[in-house]
This record gives structure tokens, sequence and C-alpha cells, in this order.
């Protein structure tokens, strides 16, 4: 943050708080662009980080050159070698967080860090310090069985999630026809084919990519069964997969009595308040699309769906296939399949008035952060006082001035677009990481595209400042056809045309609009050029942070997407018409 209006001081030329800005936008872009294509691929997270810290040792040096002395450089070369050396206990920290366990394998990807580790003969598959899988999960038996019990024989499956969980151990035997296995992270495909021990040789086809973007495409089936081995929607790429416009898709790849079958967190007796929640918001949306929908109750409930009548009897089945289980045939399948309890859960998750979750409505995104709190004996006190305090900062950031009210407008409504337009983007086109990359630094390009355009132009005023409000005003408002056209479009050319088209010329318009704005308020303020940076480039920054906090962790949970992009419509449009600062000029 200080660094921009320090840089205007060494700039005597006219526009240079406008260029000073276009700069550091431009660098963020050129960074993120760096990090997200070039260094996750090359080296981990903490060599990335070095590597950036030597960048701006370097460019320190060069500052420096022919006005420090070689003993003031010492700090910035001493700092320099504590990175290069430190590289060297990036290893060795890798197993520190996992005390008690051996680590197997360990490996930074650009979806996470990968930890393989090992305690009494059982090994565990982590990402980012938390399970994803172990050899002995019982979970996995009544996840796979069940749902294939309803199919014949030798099916055809589609696993999205991750071959290194036990589900393929299950699923292999059934003997199925055809695995294909979804898996945006390529690296955890390549631990599951040493990780899983008794997969169906010969039938499993690996494929790296977004899920939904799979079935979209159709690349295979029909399947008799789609089974989703993914963890709760406790985040929004998480939801995705357990929304109405999903369930939708899945079906059209399933046969005529396919099953598709997933897991939601519940209990073995009480059901806790948000728990229920969660679960409901996802039956609504799942009994929208298949007609019928058995829930087999548990310490995770098993969500089975299918246009054919499905049947809770599978032991008889089991022991016809001859499937041996660990605990499922043993222990399980009783309190799973107990007709009195399936009653109870059915009751309980059909209600008229629960809002089906959806892609647009993260309805279940919103019940599943709630009972991560919970479970983590957490509270939405941090959260809220991190609120309170980017609130703090932002009010006394405008200092009762009508133009850094805009910039500080501005930056809660680009931070809050720039959000909407990436969950748009991984609704209509799946979650790819480098397209991601890509998708978020076109606002920062645009950023920069127009700060550099306003500090050659001298003669731009407040009417140009209200322009790019109205655009930004319009860029909001325009998103909401457009997630719409993506979302609901039936043929192919729609989601591509928003993925590839409208959304990243919405993004780059913007951003264009933003650093335009910036630049031209910055330099209209009656202060000299470096202070006037600082309070446009500080209402910007406090903006964003308010609008990361109110629109991630509250409005989008609760009202979704459209309301939202909406409301940042109107915000920029009530501005315009009411600011006083921006009717004169």
């Amino acid at each position: 943050g200080a660094l921009p209006p320090l840089a205007c001081r060494l700039d005597p030329r006219p526009g240079a708080a406008g260029r000073a800005y276009a700069w550091c936008a431009a660098g963020d872009a050129a960074g993120g662009l760096a990090f997200g294509l070039i260094l996750i691929h090359a080296v981990s997270h903490f060599g990335a980080c070095v590597a950036m810290g030597l960048l701006h040792a370097g460019a320190a040096l060069f500052l420096a050159r022919g006005r420090l002395s070689r003993a003031h450089r010492l700090p910035v070369v001493l700092a320099a070698a504590i990175l290069l050396t430190s590289i060297a206990a990036d290893r060795p920290s890798f197993g520190w967080r996992f005390a008690g366990e051996k680590l197997l394998w360990g490996k930074d990807t650009a979806y996470g860090r990968l930890a393989v580790t090992e305690r009494g003969g059982r090994a565990v598959i982590w990402t980012d310090g938390a399970p994803l899988a172990s050899t002995d999960e019982p979970g996995a038996e009544a996840l796979v069985h069940p749902a294939l019990c309803q199919v014949p024989a030798r099916p055809r499956v589609l696993l999205l999630g991750c071959g290194a969980f036990p589900v393929l151990d299950e699923i292999g035997k059934h003997r199925p026809l055809a695995v294909d296995d979804v898996e945006p992270d390529r690296a955890l495909l390549d631990l599951g084919s040493s990780f899983s021990g008794k997969r169906p040789a010969g039938a499993v086809r690996e494929h790296a990519g977004d899920g939904r973007a799979f079935i979209r495409r159709r690349a295979g089936g029909p399947y008799d069964s789609v089974i989703l081995d993914l963890p709760p929607p406790e985040s929004l790429r998480e939801n995705r997969f357990f929304t109405l416009e999903f369930f939708r898709e899945a079906r059209r790849v399933l046969s005529q009595k396919g099953v598709l079958a997933f897991r939601l967190p519940g209990a073995e007796n009480y059901m806790e308040d948000e728990t229920l929640a969660l679960d409901r918001a996802v039956f609504a949306a799942l009994s929208r699309v298949f007609p019928r929908v058995l829930v087999l109750p548990g310490p995770e409930n098993i969500f089975l769906a299918s246009a054919a009548p499905l049947t809770s009897g599978i032991a008889p089945i089991l022991a016809a296939r001859k499937i041996k289980t660990r605990r499922l045939a043993a222990y399980d399948i009783f309190s799973l399949t107990d007709p009195f309890r399936i009653d109870e859960l059915a009751g309980l998750l059909k209600s008229p008035t629960v809002r089906p979750n959806r892609d647009l409505s993260p309805f279940a995104f919103r019940h599943a952060l709630s009972l991560w709190l919970e479970k983590s004996k957490s509270t939405a006190a941090w959260p809220a006082a991190l609120f309170g305090l980017s609130l703090l900062f932002a009010l006394a950031s405008f200092r009762r001035d009508g133009a850094l009210f805009t910039v500080m407008s501005t930056g809660c409504a680009g931070m809050g677009l720039t959000l909407c337009l990436i969950l748009i983007f991984q609704a209509v086109y799946g979650c790819a990481y480098s397209m991601l990359c890509v998708f978020t630094t076109l606002f920062l390009a645009g950023s920069a595209a127009g700060g550099f355009y306003a500090s050659a132009r001298p003669l731009l005023s407040i009417r140009a400042v209200r322009f790019c409000e109205a655009a930004l005003a319009a860029s909001a408002a325009l998103s909401i056809p457009a997630a719409v056209m993506g979302v609901q479009a039936e043929s192919a050319w729609g989601p591509l045309m928003v993925s590839y088209g409208v959304l990243p010329a919405l993004l780059l318009a913007a951003g264009f609009a933003s650093g335009c704005q910036i630049a031209i308020i910055s330099r209209s303020l009656p202060v000299p050029p470096p202070a006037s940076l600082g309070r446009a480039y500080g209402a910007d920054l406090a903006g964003s942070a308010v609008g990361t906090l109110a629109l991630g962790l509250f409005l989008l949970p609760r009202a979704g997407i459209l309301p939202v992009l909406l409301a940042l419509a109107l915000v920029k449009g009530v501005n315009l018409l009411a600011n006083p600062a921006l009717r004169r000029g």
C-alpha cells in the first residue's frame, strides 16, 4: 500500500499518480500470471514465495545503485541470502504438521499441498492438512454398495473424485465394465494408481479435469451410476456438485435406470440444525430432478436418486454377487437400511418451504460453513470483527470526501464483481486452474490499461468519472443476464460464449473503468500527487477489503449471486445520481 505513493515521488512528470497506480495494477496482473501459470508448476509453494522475495530484493538493490554505500546495501543482500538458504528447510518442514505420522510422500500442486502419511500400517492421504482418505475408511463401502446394488452387475460407473480413495477398491468388487475417474488434480490421480490396491484392472480410465465440464461434454456414458466421492459443500467450488443444475446435468448421462449417489453429513441419532438445513437444501434440489430419492441414515447420510424404483434391501444382492465387506454387511447395514430410520429421516428432509441449492443461490454452502464453524469450535466473531475493522478503515479513508467515497465504492464493486464473475465462470465452464488464473487477472489488466489511458490524457475531468461510474453499474447489471444465460443454456454454444466472451469482456470493461476513475480522481484532489495517490489508493483498498468480507462471507451465501450483482449495480447507480462530487465539471 505504501509503495505506489512512494514511487510517485520519483516521477516528476504530470500524471505521475495515475501512472504509479497503473504500474502497480500491471505488476499485480503479471505476478498473478507468473505464479499461476509458471511458478506453481515449477517450484513448491514456499519456493514461489522465495522467488517473489528475491525479485523484490533485486529491485531494492537496483533502486539503491549509486545512492547507498555497501554497508547500507548489506541488509538487503543478507535478506536475499536467508531466503535462498531457507529453501533447504522446505522439504523437512513438510511433515511437521503430521505429528506422530511417518511422511511417505508429499507434493505441492496447483490445487493444494498433498501428503501421504503412515502410522501403524494405516495410510492416510492429506490435502492442505485435512484428511482425504485412509486405507481403512469404512464410509467407502456405504457410499458404493447401496448405489451399485440398484443396477445390474458389471455396471458402467462415473466417479467424480479421486482414484486415491478406497471407493475405487469397492467399485472393483462389482466387476465394472468401465469406470471413468474424473479429478482436476493430476497428482491425485497418479497417487491413486499406487494407493488403491484392488482397483478393477483395465476398466479404469483416468481424466484430469473438472467433473461438471466432463459431464457437460458427455465424454462418456450412458452410465449405470454416477458416484460423487467429494467433500461436503464447504466451499463454493464443492457446492457446484450439489446444485439443481448439476443434478440435471448428471441425469442426462445416466441410463434409464441409472443411480446418482453421494454423501452428506448426518448423525447416528440427532441431527443438528445446520446439518439438517444443509441436507434439506440439497434434498430439495435433488427431488426436483429425480422422481425417486432414497436417503440412508448414518454418520454420513447416503443419498440415492434415480428415475427407477430404489430399494434399501441390498444384503441379498451383496450375497448373490459374493461381495465381501469389512463392516457394511456385518454391522452398518442394519442401521443404514432400518425402515423406521429411513422414514423418519425422509420426513425430516421433506420441507416445502426450503429453497433448493442452486449454482447462483448457494444455500447449502452457507449451512456447511456454519456447520464447519461449529465443529471446529470457531465462531463468526472473528470474521465479524475483521469486517468491522475494515469498515472503520473504509469510513476513515474517504474523509467525508465524495470523490474518495466514489473510489471506495469502486473498490468494493470491483472486488464483488470479480468474485461473482469467477463463481459464474466456475458454474458455467468448470474449475480449470489455469483458466481461473487468467480470469482473475483480467480485472487487474483492465485497471492498468485504464490507469495508463487516464494518465496520458490530463484533460479528462469529472465527466469522465461519471462515465466510468455508469460503466461499472452497467457491468454489474449486464452480468445478471449473462449468468442466467450461461447456467441455463441447453446448447453448447451458450456456455462457451459466456465463458470465453461475455464474462472476460465485462471484467476487462469494469477494470478499465476502475483504473481510469482512480487515476482521474487522484490528480483532482487538492493535495500533492504522492498524497493524493495515497488517499485514493487507500480508499480503493479499503473498499476492496469491505467488499471481499461482506460479499464472500455474508451476502453471497445468504442471498446468492444475482441479488449481489443487483446490489452492486444499485450502489454505483445511486452514487452516480446522488453524490455531489460527481455533479460538478
